[in-house]
């Protein structure tokens, strides 16, 4: 956490765009080192638990999970913005690493923390987290809401599955850099 604060500070410092445009640049960093550090409040038993490697039967599951979560980020991406672009590949940097670490933050809140004082058990806790993470990702209107619900859903639904943390944050994860990727490089 404090490594990645330190390279996100100094990417911010030397980037030159307006502040504005640097925060939305940074945001998806700043997530990430904020789940970097949330590690600290999770017990260490817990954290073996949450994070083990998931049984060969997780595979799939995680490949078409991922999948999934290309196709439904990348359509959040077109309705947001139109379409593809190019940046500066000095952007590319704290944009691809943002999409990588920023999962970790929302795994723990969504697909953990939620889902637990919610009530697991009763499957309230996932559908809860389902609706906040789609919530909080402040969808401009319907369909964005569908798409976010949508991919909490598929998120869910592996942490379900796999009952591990590792394949909702590796699928979101790569899901997320491989759009990033694709849009903007």
């Amino acid at each position: 956490g404090a490594a990645l604060l330190c390279l996100t500070l100094a990417l911010f410092a030397i980037v030159e765009l307006p502040v504005l445009l640097r925060l939305q640049v940074f945001a998806p960093l700043g997530i990430g080192i904020g789940g970097a550090f949330a590690l600290y409040f999770l017990e260490p038993w817990k954290m073996r638990f949450l994070f083990r490697l998931p049984g060969p039967g997780s595979a799939p599951a995680g490949v078409i999970g991922c999948l999934l979560l290309v196709w439904l980020i990348f359509a959040i991406g077109e309705h947001e913005s139109g379409g593809s672009m190019r940046i500066d590949r000095l952007l590319l940097l704290p944009l691809a690493l943002g999409a990588m670490v920023a999962p970790l933050a929302e795994e723990i809140l969504f697909r953990e923390l939620l889902v637990r004082i919610a009530g697991a058990q009763t499957g309230i806790g996932h559908l809860i987290s389902v609706l906040l993470f789609a919530l909080l990702h402040l969808p401009s209107d319907v369909e964005m809401a569908v798409l976010y619900v949508l991919s909490g859903a598929v998120l869910s639904v592996l942490r379900y599955a796999t009952d591990t943390l590792s394949v909702p944050l590796a699928a979101h994860a790569m899901a997320n850099l491989i759009v990033t990727m694709a849009r903007f490089y």
